[in-house]
């Protein structure tokens, strides 16, 4: 594939060497350029050119369809799911004239913002004070804490993943039609 830059977008062209013959009838449709971000991107105006997802060939056979560059504007709000996280606290104390005790679990399990992640965790701690006399005591702390994370995004910048740069592409990826064409519902985002 050869990519030719124009004034006014990029355009596709074949090369017999390298891609299928059958894309020799993609030459001179409309792509973006995938790997600049540095900007705003073309404006948003209704041309027909090639998605990201048409290059994908699978159900709903959507594979070398040119289709119009215009705004989703709920994707986001389609996309993201609402966070919620639930927190659960036992704790139990006594004490008497020279000693005292506390025992606490914490479980705090959370339903992130990604479709399909979520993380649990769960906190023990127990402390136990001795006074042997007025100016001496023995204490013992004891913690536990474990987390078990389910497709926590990374929150990074850059090809190590993240959600910072899927915002913006939500905006014009037609998101129901990938997921459609991929077997997947939103809350088969990001499965491992």
């Amino acid at each position: 594939m050869v990519v030719v830059i124009h004034k006014i977008g990029i355009h596709f062209l074949s090369t017999l060497a390298i891609d299928p013959i059958a894309w020799k009838a993609f030459d001179g449709q409309k792509i973006l350029d995938y790997s600049a971000d540095e900007s705003w991107g073309p404006k948003i105006d209704g041309t027909l050119h090639r998605s990201a997802a048409s290059w994908q060939q699978g159900p709903g056979e959507q594979f070398g369809q040119l289709t119009p560059y215009v705004a989703n504007p709920n994707n986001v709000k389609d996309f993201f799911d609402k966070p919620i996280s639930n927190n659960t606290n036992f704790s139990f104390s006594k004490g008497g004239d020279n000693y005292q005790s506390r025992i606490s679990y914490t479980h705090i399990d959370t339903k992130g913002i990604i479709p399909n992640s979520s993380q649990m965790r769960d906190f023990v701690s127990a402390k136990n004070t001795y006074n042997f006399t007025s100016k001496f005591s023995s204490t013992l702390d004891i913690t536990y804490s474990a987390t078990r994370s389910k497709n926590v995004p990374a929150d990074n910048y850059g090809s190590s993943g993240g959600t910072n740069s899927l915002v913006g592409e939500l905006l014009v990826l037609h998101f129901r039609d990938i997921t459609k064409r991929l077997g997947l519902s939103t809350s088969g985002f990001n499965v491992s």
